[in-house]
């Protein structure tokens, strides 16, 4: 009988197929755990940035309903609220008696934010 493959018969060489593959797996998933990686920090810090919003927001809601409590006239339709993480504008408009449109403009140092709230005053 002939020999047809005889690279196969001798096992010099022969293992440097596999071994070329099981590096091209071992590197492809490493490659892949970077970008997966790279992607996890990216949405945390847009995440992080959200939360940043989000208290800016709670922090000049809170401080305009303190401000409409302690004063007895109507207060400017543009108030701007100096906090740590950043500026919230807020513009009032008087829709009727006890209601008023809050549109929020939030800027922190990565973004720009705007927003739409209602607010209900309850005035003795």
């Amino acid at each position: 009988m002939k020999k047809y493959l005889y690279f196969m018969n001798k096992e010099q060489g022969f293992f440097l197929p596999y071994i070329l593959i099981i590096i091209m797996i071992v590197l492809t998933g490493v490659t892949s755990g970077i970008h997966a990686y790279k992607n996890t920090i990216g949405v945390t810090g847009n995440h992080l940035e959200e939360i940043h919003i989000e208290t800016l927001f709670q922090m000049g809601r809170a401080k305009l309903k303190q401000d409409l409590r302690n004063q007895r006239e109507r207060l400017d339709n543009n108030i701007q609220y100096n906090f740590p993480d950043g500026i919230v504008d807020i513009n009032l408009n008087y829709m009727n008696e006890g209601m008023l449109k809050l549109q929020f403009k939030i800027t922190t140092d990565r973004s720009q934010t705007e927003m739409t709230n209602y607010l209900i005053i309850n005035e003795p």
